[in-house]
């Protein structure tokens, strides 16, 4: 149920976030090469470690996102 939560937020984060350069983007692809090394180092390959790498990394990506508009200042 946690991930399936997870999931749908990060989906909602890339959806919002299709256009230009953002943290959302920037940390799922980061997330990629990390997912792909701690599944290497697993006793058995999962892609669902990659997966949850992926989301986790774009989740955080968002509350970046998030964080740096409540901080804006408005002239």
């Amino acid at each position: 149920m946690l991930w399936t939560i997870l999931t749908v937020v990060a989906v909602i984060g890339f959806v919002t976030h299709l256009k230009g350069p953002n943290a959302v983007w920037g940390t799922a692809t980061l997330g990629i090469p990390i997912g792909l090394v701690i599944a290497f180092f697993q006793t058995d390959w999962d892609w669902w470690i990659v997966g949850k790498s992926v989301v986790v990394a774009a989740v955080i990506g968002l509350a970046f996102e998030i964080l740096g508009k409540l901080t804006e200042r408005k002239a």
